[in-house]
């Protein structure tokens, strides 16, 4: 069997075993993680399917991409909230937890209601009333896409300033750290809605290959120190995919904590 066939299997069997450990756990955090287990399974299959794909896989790593991005948004919200279920109940035992959040609008209000936002997907002139359709839904704070175009995410916090948006909402702009010139490029040319400019690329480019990690840290702090001055934005989301450990030294290189 070629390799990205077996890939693709072994990822069908994560997305079922995952699912079904789940399923029948009593425990919450050993829930969340054959939960992960399982999605992980399902990025996996994206994998496969790009090799077998060959040139027509733009879909699948788009799929791929994205999923990763959800996952790990939607998990950390998850893990965080088990976090604070533990603290108060001391169990994490679902049948000793059962009904423990009822009417503990405390612990509601705190977590909010999050939305993705994507301030340089095509048409731009649409992004800002797609904006005000989320903050109408109820939604509490924005976390945007990765940026990189410096320029046209000031037009869009302009914008959305004037409609009165970021009275409304918290918007937390989007960090990623590039590690190569290949990933700057990936990115452009195969994830949607991403808007990684030529400049950038030939700066990560123009260093050589070992020097290329670093150039990405230096462009994510300048990108930071820059969304710090922007009037409406509330914060940053470190996004440092597959580079997880770099994160503490953003945080501390970009002065957000000591």
């Amino acid at each position: 069997m070629p390799p990205l066939a077996l890939l693709l299997v072994l990822g069908l069997c994560n997305m079922l075993l995952g699912a079904v450990l789940a399923l029948f756990s009593t425990d919450l955090k050993r829930t969340l993680a054959c939960s992960s287990m399982s999605q992980i399974g399902f990025i996996l299959v994206g994998i496969g399917m790009q090799g077998l794909l060959g040139e027509h896989n733009a879909l699948a790593a788009e799929g791929t991409v994205l999923h990763m991005l959800n996952h790990s948004l939607i998990k950390l919200v998850l893990f965080m909230a088990a976090g604070v279920v533990y603290l108060n109940a001391h169990s994490l035992n679902l049948n000793d937890i059962r009904g423990w959040g009822r009417r503990r609008w405390g612990l509601m209000i705190l977590f909010f209601i999050g939305a993705a936002s994507n301030p340089f997907a095509d048409p731009f002139e649409w992004r800002v009333h797609r904006l005000a359709k989320k903050v109408k839904a109820g939604v509490d704070f924005i976390q945007t896409q990765c940026i990189y175009n410096m320029p046209r995410f000031k037009e869009w916090m302009r914008l959305a300033t004037e409609e009165g948006l970021t009275e409304k909402v918290y918007i937390m702009g989007g960090v990623t750290p590039i590690k190569t010139v290949g990933m700057a490029k990936y990115m452009k040319n195969k994830v949607a809605g991403m808007d990684v400019p030529d400049d950038i690329i030939a700066r990560v480019a123009g260093v050589p290959k070992e020097k290329q990690a670093e150039e990405g840290m230096k462009i994510c702090l300048e990108t930071i120190e820059e969304l710090k001055t922007i009037k409406g934005v509330s914060g940053v989301h470190i996004m440092a995919i597959e580079w997880e450990e770099k994160v503490k030294d953003i945080v501390q290189g970009a002065g957000l904590r000591n």
